[in-house]
């Protein structure tokens, strides 16, 4: 009787355990970064990867480039030369966590016009 209650026990503590495990949502887009923070908090790491990535699609968009008068080297190099001071600036050294889609759409709006893309 005694190991069936230990058995049980163990078996409910290993489901529970399962049913908790937080699912790790890779952000490889900025479209993942905003499914993300509608569900969990987001860390101001993950919003710096997607700020970055989307500040290359930008960048990367000919149409775009060439509807503003620039190219997709001209926006690449001005990126490179403004992504670190711009990451220190908007996002900092202290690791934060967000929940609110405003607050991340509005340090990535803010990267990107840092970077000079927008």
């Amino acid at each position: 009787m005694k190991n069936l209650l230990v058995l049980i026990a163990l078996a409910g503590g290993a489901y529970f355990y399962y049913i908790n495990q937080a699912v790790e949502v890779n952000i490889d887009s900025y479209r993942a970064l905003l499914n993300k923070v509608e569900n969990e908090p987001v860390t101001s790491d993950e919003i710096k990867i997607g700020a970055n990535l989307l500040t290359k699609a930008f960048c990367n968009d000919v149409t775009l480039q060439a509807s503003g008068g620039g190219s997709v080297r001209a926006c690449t190099d001005k990126y490179l030369a403004f992504k670190d001071m711009c990451e220190d600036r908007i996002f900092g050294k202290e690791k934060r966590s967000f929940t609110n889609k405003k607050e991340v759409t509005t340090l990535v709006k803010r990267f990107t016009a840092c970077a000079g893309i927008s």
